[in-house]
């Protein structure tokens, strides 16, 4: 009798122990508080539909780390239509932090701490975009490869992954993957609590006006001219540096779609802007009697000829696609060059466009939308520009309509990040962002 009672006592405290255990984990999934000792992270992702979850080593400062592949619809209009698999890298830190999604514009081939996951603490998600490395739909179809359809898929990938963090939310990009924010905001307003852009323009036509403007008054009038000079001394000792760039396309075994001369002229053509961009400065430039040698390093070190490699056009298609049917692109002014032209006469930005899709149309229509919306109603958003970026031409222009925020750092190109922003510009910005989002940042 004693030792039947002792059971049952036994028993009833692992009834009640068993109890707890389930209300525990109830409550929490109703409170999105998730840790590892209530649900394995592993299988709340695994248990998505169209989910594909592989584990891989986290990051430094992180807990966990994910490779997934998302089933998506290859048109977010029929749901039920043709499907490609999206890349998308999850590093978790903590359900109770902030998550950062980060819009690529590109792919991306392996995860990397980006600067607001590591300034919020925040969980942090990489999404490659549609129709780049391993996120192609099959056939690839260019009609779905629209700003609509990428926005799409982030908000499918939120509206999913809010099922286990239901925290405050922002997306970030940059360049490209910050116009990918901005269309996702503009398309999904109610998605994130704020958007952080870095180098993000929004060209208003298939060739904007502004970028030329700006390329005629950027820097100081005596390194444009310094530029123009260099382009020049470069076509005419062509028949000097084809042979370096012949024995350069040998040893990096690089097939063109196009002659060598016309490869080289290219490369010339667009030599001002990834100048600009690329934060270089007038003395860098070599003089004009300089060594061959010394010209031809100096050309392929600030645009380099891999660029027009059959390899590079096909890897960057879909970019070139995007330019030449929404985002836009800039037009070349060759005037100074006139007479040393010969392969490529009247470059225009077709070349780089995949044959299969050059009669695409420009969408003169989204860009305009999309603007409107950012300017009248984008409010939590902070818009981020470098002083000597070929893009900032087309930055986007405030209203005061919204309490948007719009920095621009000095000296630099396309390439910067907020730290190195002047410290009460910093403060700007970390300010913001504890407004909107309710926390604090550690200084």
């Amino acid at each position: 009798m004693f030792i039947d009672m002792k059971i049952k006592k036994r028993l009833f405290r692992l009834i009640v122990l068993v109890f707890c255990l389930i209300y525990f984990q109830t409550s929490s999934f109703a409170q999105g508080q998730l840790n590892s000792s209530t649900v394995d992270l592993y299988s709340r992702i695994k248990s998505f539909a169209g989910v594909y979850v592989k584990k891989i080593d986290p990051l430094p400062g992180f807990m966990e780390g994910y490779e997934i592949a998302l089933v998506q619809p290859v048109d977010h209009k029929n749901p039920n239509g043709s499907k490609f698999t999206q890349r998308i890298f999850l590093s978790h830190r903590d359900y109770s932090k902030p998550i950062v999604l980060e819009t690529e514009g590109y792919g991306v081939a392996w995860p990397k701490e980006r600067e607001m996951a590591k300034i919020l603490e925040a969980n942090q998600i990489l999404v490659e975009h549609r129709y780049y490395e391993s996120s192609k739909p099959k056939p690839l179809d260019w009609e779905y490869l629209t700003s609509w359809q990428a926005a799409s898929d982030h908000h499918r990938i939120i509206e999913l992954f809010k099922k286990i963090y239901p925290g405050k939310w922002v997306t970030t990009g940059r360049s490209k993957g910050g116009m990918a924010a901005l269309f996702h905001r503009t398309f999904y307003p109610g998605d994130v609590d704020a958007t952080i852009v870095y180098v993000a323009p929004l060209m208003i036509g298939p060739i904007d006006p502004r970028i030329e403007k700006f390329m005629n008054s950027v820097g100081d009038a005596s390194s444009r001219e310094k530029i123009r000079e260099f382009q020049r001394v470069c076509l005419k000792r062509k028949t000097e540096l084809l042979p370096l760039l012949n024995n350069f396309s040998e040893n990096q075994k690089l097939i063109f779609p196009c002659n060598l001369e016309c490869v080289f002229e290219w490369t010339v053509i667009e030599f001002p802007y990834s100048f600009w961009s690329g934060n270089h400065r007038s003395i860098e430039i070599p003089q004009l009697d300089a060594l061959k040698e010394q010209l031809f390093d100096f050309l392929n070190k600030v645009n380099s000829f891999s660029n027009i490699a059959l390899a590079k056009l096909k890897f960057n298609a879909a970019l070139y696609y995007q330019q030449y049917t929404e985002l836009g692109y800039y037009g070349y002014t060759t005037s100074h060059l006139e007479g040393l032209l010969q392969a490529v006469k009247e470059p225009h930005f077709s070349f780089y466009v995949p044959k299969e899709a050059q009669n695409a149309a420009f969408d003169g229509e989204v860009m305009p939308l999309v603007l409107s919306y950012l300017q009248n109603e984008g409010n939590n958003i902070i818009y981020l520009y470098g002083e000597f970026d070929i893009w900032t031409s087309c930055e986007v222009e405030l209203t005061g309509k919204t309490n948007a925020i719009k920095l621009k750092l000095k000296g630099k190109g396309h390439q910067f990040d907020i730290m190195d922003f002047p410290a009460n510009e910093k403060e700007k910005i970390f300010t913001s962002l504890e407004n909107w989002l309710q926390i604090e940042i550690e200084r």
